[in-house]
């Protein structure tokens, strides 16, 4: 759980910082960290708990690829703002985990059984 919570503690740590000392040279960052790393995470995880997970496999997968994305974003578009020749190719890497796992996420949509009991705590 340390590790789920450890993306948006970043996120809010990073805009803070960022707001009270009016540095928005790397609001990219910010705005591509809170989406792919808390809303997205957090739409996932709520599916994963409503509904549960046609496959454990798949839905393993698919979290290993929505966090090498959120990283790979996290390290990639700092570099591009700051003119590094690395930033790009992995932001591009980035973009492309982030885009597998939603397809494999729509793969676990489309195979789950339906709503988890969660009433048995």
């Amino acid at each position: 759980s340390f590790f789920f919570l450890s993306f948006p503690a970043t996120a809010v740590c990073y805009s803070s910082f960022s707001a009270a000392g009016a540095y928005f040279k790397k609001r990219t960052v910010h705005v591509h960290i809170n989406l792919v790393g808390w809303v997205s995470l957090f739409l996932f995880g709520l599916f994963y708990t409503l509904v549960g997970a046609g496959s454990a496999r798949l839905a393993k997968a698919h979290y290993c690829l929505a966090a090498a994305g959120l990283v790979l974003f996290a390290i990639g578009l700092p570099g591009i703002v700051l003119g590094h020749a690395w930033g790009e190719p992995v932001a591009i890497a980035a973009s492309f985990a982030t885009l597998f796992s939603m397809v494999i996420f729509a793969c676990v949509v489309f195979t789950a059984h339906g709503p988890s009991d969660t009433s048995a705590g």
